[in-house]
């Protein structure tokens, strides 16, 4: 039975942290996690236009998503981090809109002037949370893979993250978005204020982003890798 078992892991970050576990001397695997493109896609204009109004966004300003399972509490993600560069950019420039999602309650964040988005009910109603935002940031301090991420990339909104985990596997860094170096807001604000005042890159950034996500992190994609995995096993031990 030992010889039968086998591990596969979402990212090659992760593999390498199990090699060096007493788990290393089994046959390892990388298959990224996919999604469903079906649900986590585009929206038309007149649709993001609708959300933003119905969360209470401002329809002409420039909107920031963070999201965490828990919201600003999750202790693998940085909220810290967003809510300062969020108060660096606040201080130059009055259009920007910065929200969060992922706390069990929606509301505002007076402190930090954040728009607190609540939880959505099912990935319907994630996949309208980051289509209403024109930037993404994935600010974490740990991060096996980076679903979120891949999420809005594939809801056609260009990403930020941190340089942490698996995330340089998802993200080409300026080619499919932008990586920062992990709890450095200033940082942050730079690379969210150079997106935002260069919208050619914007454009590249959205689309090669989306090109990523729909190539290589689909759930057909992960399917056909564990069918094929397993095949392989079976046929090894049969």
């Amino acid at each position: 039975m030992p010889g039968r078992l086998h591990l596969v892991c979402p990212s090659r970050w992760l593999l390498g942290l199990v090699e060096k576990s007493i788990a290393g001397r089994l046959p390892l695997h990388v298959i990224y996690n996919g999604i469903d493109t079906g649900t986590f896609r585009p929206l038309p204009d007149e649709k993001r236009a609708m959300i933003r109004r119905e969360l209470g966004l401002p329809p002409d300003a420039f909107v920031v998503l963070f999201a965490a399972h828990g919201g600003s509490g999750n202790p693998f993600k940085d909220y810290a981090a967003f809510t300062a560069a969020s108060e660096l950019l606040q201080a130059e420039c009055s259009t920007y809109c910065f929200a969060a999602a992922g706390d069990t309650a929606a509301g505002h964040d007076g402190r930090h002037n954040i728009h607190l988005l609540g939880s959505a009910d099912d990935c319907a109603g994630m996949a309208e949370l980051y289509a209403c935002a024109d930037l993404f940031v994935h600010a974490a301090r740990a991060e096996v893979f980076g679903l979120t991420a891949v999420e809005a990339m594939a809801c056609g909104v260009p990403v930020i993250a941190t340089r942490t985990g698996g995330l340089p596997e998802v993200i080409d860094d300026g080619v499919s978005g932008i990586l920062v170096d992990p709890s450095d807001p200033p940082a942050l604000a730079r690379a969210i204020a150079g997106i935002r005042a260069d919208r050619e890159r914007y454009g590249r950034l959205r689309s090669e982003g989306l090109k990523v996500a729909r190539t290589r992190f689909t759930a057909e994609r992960a399917v056909d890798q564990y069918t094929g995995l397993y095949r392989r096993i079976l046929e090894k031990n049969t």
